[in-house]
C-alpha cells in the first residue's frame, strides 16, 4: 500500500471521529443557545471547536481535542496529496 494511501485513510478515519465529535458536541450545546446554530448549522458543525462561547466549562476537553482532530485531519489529507504528487 502507498504511503499517500494510508495518509489518506487516517485523514478518513479523522473526518469520522470529527464527525463524530461535533454531533457529541451538538448535543451538548444547552438549549437557550440551540437557537443562535440553528441558521448557521454547515458552517457550526465545520467550526464546532472554536465556537467557545457556545459551550459550558465541562466540554472544554471535547473542543480541544475536536481541534487537534482538524489540525491532524487538514495535515493528514495535505500530506496525501502532497505524496502522491511525487509518487509514494
Amino acid at each position: 500500500m502507498e504511503a499517500s494511501s494510508v495518509a489518506f485513510y487516517i485523514g478518513a478515519l479523522l473526518g469520522l471521529l470529527y464527525v463524530g465529535m461535533g454531533l457529541a458536541a451538538l448535543f451538548s450545546v444547552p438549549t437557550d443557545k440551540k437557537h443562535l446554530i440553528s441558521s448557521s448549522l454547515p458552517t457550526f458543525f465545520f467550526w464546532w471547536p472554536f465556537y467557545k462561547s457556545m459551550f459550558d466549562e465541562s466540554s472544554s476537553k471535547l473542543r480541544m481535542l475536536g481541534a487537534i482532530a482538524l489540525v491532524l485531519l487538514i495535515l493528514s489529507y495535505a500530506s496525501s496529496a502532497a505524496l502522491k504528487s511525487v509518487g509514494c
